[in-house]
């Protein structure tokens, strides 16, 4: 983790918020929301058809996901509407690495509704399913969430 060494105010204030974004907007995050009760998940057509983005919509009583697909059909871009339109989101995934059997993005761009700033997100290295443990959470000796300054 890397911020600004000016960082202070209300954007040291905002940080809780941007980290529980970035958590939340993971590939893992999403695929258990939407395996989740509640969502019903659709395509717009069964099979890929060259030229023509694929694309899943998965709708649950307050929220629709619109989810556009890469031409490897992995998650491109997620657009998060709730009916209340509080906590609505744009979210891309671009620079797929492979793990073991597995592909998962290391940039994430998150755009809040409503926000003129969203939140960029490059990893260096991505490992799946390492051990870790609630103490990697801490930054400092103090849990992320409770950071202010």
């Amino acid at each position: 983790f890397k911020a600004s060494k000016n960082l202070n105010g209300e954007d040291a204030l905002q940080l809780p918020t941007d980290f529980g974004m970035i958590r939340d907007d993971q590939l893992p995050a999403l695929i258990a929301r939407l395996q989740g009760p509640g969502y019903k998940l659709t395509a717009n057509h069964p099979d890929p058809l060259p030229g023509e983005e694929d694309s899943i919509v998965a709708e649950s009583g307050t929220e629709k996901i619109s989810i556009g697909l890469d031409s490897d059909l992995r998650p491109q871009r997620l657009k998060i509407t709730t009916s209340a339109g509080i906590g609505s989101v744009l979210i891309t995934y671009s620079d797929y690495v492979q793990n073991g059997n597995a592909f998962y993005p290391k940039t994430m761009l998150i755009k809040p509704d409503g926000q003129q700033q969203g939140i960029e997100v490059r990893f260096d290295k991505v490992e799946l399913n390492p051990n870790l443990k609630d103490t990697d959470y801490r930054l400092r000796g103090k849990p992320i969430l409770e950071l202010e300054n």
